[in-house]
């Protein structure tokens, strides 16, 4: 069994502490049978026949599995360290255990994901995610040595089976024709308490890696998530459709990718959430907090001790259907392509947002330190974007790319309520 070699004190949030998530039980270790070759598994499901060879013995332990015991995937013989998978759903009070140096592999073929309507990949609503979640004291985590952790690859820049397009680049066609974006989730949690996602990589989503949606309790602590992952190898990748570089500087020429929407982190209309020590670098939102009007509000947020690499930044929003009481102290942002701290709406899907804390925060190489936008789209709607009480008390920002930062209400009627403290920009363009 292996052993932690790292541990970060307890977290200390506005309505309690949060302490670091201990593993449980394990109730079945599973031994991977494949290989991957330069981290992909291409050669394994060149057909869709052998699209999903794991999914079904993955299913079957953790619907076997006691509340409050665990799943392990374990390296197999030799160099087998990879699962291969079609979606999971994962049961109350289970969890979902990838141990370091482990890899589970998300299946090429759209037909794996098709919630029955025929139309995954096609039409809005019609992919199943990965791992879904609809139950209590459920997780999926991984095991932190020397270094390493459990990964869980979506493999949206690989082409899909049967098709000549990656899930990224349905996402970019999607876009340019003004189309609705489907493609299946990594992690997605609904209607759910007590949830922890724990020490594990997320990479390569085919479009968001982690949401929730109506979660009372989510802690997640020290996760990694990386879009797309091989620019972290040095691979090149086209400056026209590239939107992950964390650093690296794109070639020239290479292969196309677009990680549209591949947002990071997304709790939706949940409450106690603790998202800590935790580094996201991604295509879109690293962090973004929303509030749908008929999933209501979210509360008690804290994003505390973390860093943002490549990415849209630490968001609230767009739809901001009532949202309250967010810290968001020590994070670091390196390299974000778009903004720093930001908070959008408009008036197709506002309401409040009131009681937002930025605490100690650092920015390099940000192009918009601050955005703070009640005009996002142009909306339609009737819903008024209310933003008040928000502090910003200790941020540095430092070789901003472009130098500008948004600071406005909506109207003469719901103004900005905003109080800047020890702020320090390098560029004054407000």
């Amino acid at each position: 069994m292996n052993h932690r070699t790292t541990h970060h004190a307890a977290v200390v949030t506005p309505w309690g502490k949060i302490n670091e998530p201990a593993s449980p039980q394990v109730c079945k270790q599973l031994p991977a049978t494949l290989t991957p070759k330069d981290g992909s598994l291409d050669s394994v499901d060149s057909a869709a026949l052998d699209s999903r060879p794991d999914q079904d013995r993955i299913q079957s332990a953790i619907n076997g599995c006691a509340a409050g015991q665990a799943v392990q995937l374990v390296k197999g013989a030799g160099d087998n360290s990879a699962f291969l998978s079609g979606p999971l759903q994962l049961k109350s009070g289970v969890t979902l255990w990838i141990d370091d140096g482990v890899t589970l592999f998300a299946s090429r073929n759209p037909k794996d994901y098709d919630n029955g309507k025929g139309t995954c990949g096609v039409k809005s609503g019609a992919c199943l995610p990965l791992i879904s979640v609809k139950g209590n004291n459920a997780g999926v985590m991984g095991i932190r040595t020397g270094g390493r952790q459990g990964t869980i690859d979506g493999r949206g820049d690989q082409t899909m089976l049967g098709k000549s397009t990656t899930w990224w680049e349905l996402g970019e066609n999607a876009k340019k024709a003004n189309q609705v974006q489907n493609s299946p989730d990594l992690i997605k949690v609904q209607n759910s308490s007590e949830f922890t996602l724990y020490d594990v990589n997320l990479i390569n989503a085919a479009y968001f890696h982690f949401f929730s949606h109506i979660v009372n309790g989510l802690t997640i602590w020290g996760v990694r998530v990386k879009s797309p992952a091989n620019n972290y190898k040095g691979v090149p990748y086209s400056t026209i459709n590239a939107k992950n570089t964390d650093g690296i500087d794109p070639a020239s020429s290479g292969p196309i990718t677009s990680n549209i929407n591949t947002d990071g982190i997304d709790p939706i209309s949940s409450k106690n959430v603790t998202i800590a020590h935790s580094n996201i670098s991604t295509g879109d939102d690293n962090v973004a907090i929303k509030a749908y009007s008929h999933k209501g509000p979210a509360q008690n947020i804290s994003v505390i001790h973390n860093t943002f690499e490549f990415g849209h930044g630490m968001s609230i929003g767009s739809e901001t259907n009532g949202i309250y009481d967010v810290l968001v102290d020590d994070l670091t942002l390196n390299g974000t392509e778009n903004n720093g701290v930001r908070i959008k709406s408009d008036s197709s899907n506002a309401g409040e947002v009131d009681g937002v804390i930025y605490k100690n925060v650092t920015m390099t190489n940000v192009k918009n330190p601050i955005v703070i936008d009640p005009q996002y789209l142009t909306g339609n709607g009737s819903s008024v974007p209310d933003f008040a009480a928000v502090t910003i008390n200790g941020l540095r920002a430092v070789n901003s790319t472009h130098g500008s930062s948004t600071l406005e209400g909506y109207d003469a009627t719901h103004p900005l309520g905003l109080t800047l403290e020890n702020v320090q920009l390098d560029a004054t363009k407000v």
